[in-house]
């Protein structure tokens, strides 16, 4: 029986439809894939406001403080022992004396591609240490991006928290959320001059130098996972958490970013 060889005609017509195919299914499959890391994300997030929830329960209505300053020294939220054994961190670190300003992977944003060293401030001498957590506390309140802010003033705040009871509307509230480094802040959302321009590669001196310190990463197809102070969390388009004119035109209109509009403007904030 004679057999029936296909044809160059034929073979090229059956390569250029199977490349067709995968120029059609390929965006739909990254979006898939990105929706996966986004989901796991947002449940990273929700971690951190049920571990939140927990420890307000068991320290007299405090939430987790950003810092705390004591006769220790200083703790940050990252570092708080109580604070990472309700997230789960405890045992779950990738190597016995892994910094406590590091998240062990498991915890991290799947696609937080950053290296250690890009969050170190000290980066451009060569440092290869530094945070490496995937999520950061708000901090606006008490450093504000507009006005007259002073991050030296803050070093006499010896907690840097709330009592949960105290928060007006937590639902509209931010409190964690997708970041570069442990702290965040409104001039940090700018996606103009920083996210856009920088991306996963920026260090934090070069977010620092475009103005967008403690920046927001908006890993998910410019787009970022938050977690307010309720414990719900909900993602946002860049154009959503970042509108330039309320930051330019007085009075300021700094939104989820503003927890307590009077410690806000008593650190400085729409001066």
């Amino acid at each position: 029986m004679k057999r029936h060889a296909f044809t160059l005609i034929e073979l090229l017509v059956v390569i250029a439809v199977i490349a067709v195919l995968m120029a059609i299914l390929m965006p739909a499959l990254n979006l898939a894939r990105d929706q996966g890391r986004k989901m796991v994300c947002a449940s990273n997030l929700h971690s951190l406001a049920v571990a939140n929830a927990l420890y307000a329960t068991n320290n007299d209505d405090w939430g987790v403080p950003c810092r705390v300053f004591n006769d220790r020294g200083t703790v940050l939220w990252t570092g708080n022992s109580l604070f990472r054994t309700y997230i789960g961190y405890k045992g779950a670190e990738d190597f016995p004396d892994q910094s406590i300003v590091q998240t062990p992977k498991k915890y991290k944003c799947p696609s937080d591609r950053q290296k250690a060293w890009e969050h170190a401030y000290d980066v451009e001498q060569g440092s290869t240490t530094g945070t490496l957590v995937s999520y950061g506390f708000n901090i606006e309140d008490w450093y504000p991006s507009v006005g007259q802010p002073s991050w030296t003033a803050t070093m006499d705040m010896a907690v840097l928290g709330y009592k949960m009871s105290t928060i007006p509307q937590p639902a509209e509230k931010l409190h964690f959320n997708e970041a570069h480094d442990w702290w965040s802040k409104w001039s940090g959302a700018n996606y103009i001059d920083g996210w856009d321009v920088l991306g996963q590669d920026g260090s934090v001196n070069e977010y620092k130098q475009v103005g967008c310190g403690g920046p927001t990463m908006y890993r998910h197809n410019h787009s970022v996972n938050l977690a307010f102070y309720d414990g719900h969390v909900e993602s946002w388009r860049k154009e959503k958490l970042w509108v330039p004119e309320h930051a330019q035109v007085k009075p300021y209109q700094p939104g989820v970013w503003v927890v307590k509009r009077d410690i806000w403007e008593a650190n400085g904030g729409g001066l």
